[in-house]
């Protein structure tokens, strides 16, 4: 409507003879000039297009509307990897070990300290394959001592080992070290070998 007006007064203008008259026109055509510009640098102004963000009675002028985000949050994760190692960890999924088909039934000798019966279960630790073997079958009512020869460092959630309901003491993985673990298992039943916090399953024993 603004700019109707100005055109109109720039005809009129082109039409007049005398002095005075385009004096004052030209006064009217800078005043509307300026009206408008302000319309348009508050706001006010509109052009009725496809890109106008607002309308002219918009509270929100010169606020800049939040796109929202397509980008999914990170999920929490335990910070690390055991050799492949703890990246599956986060959001409660527990990483489980390639695990041999066949458990190893562990081997019965004389407890040097004592001389009563003690079962082994022996295996080896590596970042890559973890324990292995990784299944092994003992009798409940006699002690185990599960010996783990440690090759590669543990690190994040997999930087220990422990066996929930069976050896409950966390222990670290340190590369070189030989670990003993000995305890009696009372109650038949499947106990998985994990690391420190639950979340990769290394293997397991079955208690018969």
């Amino acid at each position: 409507m603004g700019i109707l007006k100005l055109l109109n007064l720039f005809i009129q203008f082109k039409c007049m003879n005398n002095y005075s008259a385009k004096l004052i026109s030209i006064s009217l055509l800078i005043a509307g000039v300026l009206i408008v510009s302000g319309m348009y640098i508050k706001g006010d102004f509109n052009l009725d297009d496809e890109n106008s963000a607002y309308a002219s009675n918009d509270s929100r002028v010169g606020q800049t509307k939040a796109i929202p985000s397509t980008t999914k949050p990170n999920v929490a994760s335990c910070g690390g990897s055991a050799g492949g190692g703890c990246g599956g960890c986060g959001g409660g999924q527990k990483k489980v070990a390639n695990a041999n088909t066949i458990p190893v039934v562990a081997s019965v000798n004389k407890d040097t300290t004592d001389q009563q019966d003690v079962q082994i279960i022996k295996a080896t630790y590596t970042n890559d394959k973890y324990i292995d073997p990784s299944v092994f079958k003992v009798k409940a009512g006699v002690k185990v001592r599960f010996e783990i020869d440690v090759k590669d460092e543990g690190s994040g959630c997999g930087y220990a080992i422990t066996i929930p309901g069976l050896y409950d003491e966390v222990v670290p993985l340190e590369a070189g070290a030989l670990i003993n673990m000995e305890f009696t298992p009372t109650t038949p039943g499947s106990y998985d070998i994990t690391c420190g916090m639950e979340m990769i399953n290394y293997g397991s024993i079955i208690v018969e």
